[in-house]
């Protein structure tokens, strides 16, 4: 090989790096492309074929640079001459920077060209770029390691995912629930309905799997000098004991301590040696209710112990007695339905206010028909009407 040829070689080479990589124009590569010009990108679909398939990469290449010129660090591996040195093969390893400081990114390309002679002038016949992975550690030939990471990114991010559906699927669940018993509270036409609507609360604690052995309504009433437990069973019975003032702070004067210091919730747990002794403090609410509750409140139930909750709330508290501890979602769900039962406990007194307005009218209205049948009396053998009158008036209203 000439020492013409060789520095044409070398021309040709150049002007292909420089047009692909160093930002000369493209115009300098033209009539260098061989007709039979096949190429590979870096990228998976630079699958080039002749000039404007080259010209393609090379403007997107420079549209990604965004047209600034990255600093290159070249390292000729291989070059051999074959063919009556009529054909070279040129193989260069490059470090690609692009950015500066610590924006900087490197990419190592790796470039295979063969080159063939003809018409006098050297013609790129074919190029190979490739870029060395760099999550291949090395000494190994496949990034397995760097797959193995990724998988356990893609298994934790699919477990948060999951996670949080399911976290948004409960909160749909809980929130599905107290809808339920906001729209019993709302039905309430009378205080007799209170009975109805807090066997409601007991039944959609069930529905969110938090299995009870009983629930119950605690309401203060200092002002009554008691203190009354209306409690659900198992079987949606429900009974009602009621304690003085005294007796509760004998019995459960930590709960009163906890309700009049606002606290949010009040755990309680009696150790299996103590339950004998629990339940004799408690055997009221046995025998007020029987039936069920007579088969719950026995040792046997409580073989580990006895967990009640108290979820504080204006008039007392909304209760529940579990065979185990409770999660924070568990207390946190119990402290959701006492705002509920303060709601409805309210509607429970306006309804109930409400009746008495009405009553006390209806009693007036009667009296006053009395009064104006005594007024109209002019005989005194009309008083046997008068009484007919004061009788009809009393069964209309205490009947």
């Amino acid at each position: 090989m000439t020492a013409h040829n060789e520095k044409l070689l070398d021309e040709t080479y150049e002007t292909l790096i420089n047009v692909a990589l160093g930002g000369m124009p493209l115009q300098n590569i033209d009539g260098l492309l061989s007709d039979q010009f096949m190429a590979y990108g870096t990228a998976p679909d630079e699958e080039l074929y002749g000039y404007n398939s080259f010209k393609w990469m090379v403007e997107r290449q420079w549209a990604e640079l965004e047209n600034v010129k990255p600093e290159i660090k070249r390292h000729q591996k291989f070059k051999k001459l074959f063919s009556n040195a009529n054909s070279a093969l040129i193989v260069e390893e490059m470090e690609i920077i692009v950015g500066k400081g610590d924006e900087a990114n490197a990419i190592l390309l790796r470039l295979s060209t063969i080159m063939e002679y003809t018409a006098e002038k050297w013609m790129i016949l074919h190029f190979h770029g490739s870029t060395a992975d760099a999550n291949t550690l090395e000494g190994n030939a496949w990034p397995i390691e760097e797959w193995k990471r990724r998988n356990i990114e893609l298994e934790k991010m699919v477990a948060e995912k999951t996670a949080d559906l399911v976290t948004k699927n409960r909160e749909l669940e809980i929130e599905a629930a107290l809808e339920r018993i906001r729209a019993k509270v709302m039905a309430m036409n009378s205080s007799k309905d209170l009975d109805e609507t807090s066997l409601a609360f007991g039944e959609q604690l069930r529905k969110l799997r938090i299995d009870w052995q009983f629930s119950y309504f605690w309401l203060v009433e200092e002002a009554k000098n008691e203190n009354t437990f209306w409690i659900t069973w198992p079987d949606y019975k429900t009974s009602i004991t009621i304690y003085t003032l005294a007796e509760a702070e004998e019995y459960f004067n930590e709960c009163l301590i906890s309700w009049r210091a606002g606290v949010k919730i009040h755990d309680n747990y009696v150790r299996p040696e103590e339950v004998q002794e629990w339940l004799d403090t408690y055997q009221r609410i046995a025998d007020d209710a029987g039936g069920e509750a007579k088969k719950i409140m026995v040792p046997q139930t409580f073989s580990s112990g006895v967990y009640y909750y108290d979820a504080m709330m204006k008039y007392g508290s909304f209760g529940i007695c579990i065979s185990k501890p409770a999660t924070d979602e568990e207390k946190n769900i119990q402290c959701r339905f006492a705002v509920e039962f303060e709601r409805a406990y309210t509607r429970f007194l306006d309804l109930q206010k409400a009746e008495a307005q009405t009553r006390e009218a209806q009693i007036e209205l009667g009296l006053e028909r009395v009064r104006a049948r005594a007024m109209a009396m002019q005989k005194s053998d009309e008083l046997v009407e008068l009484v007919d009158t004061v009788f009809k008036e009393w069964l209309k209203d205490f009947i």
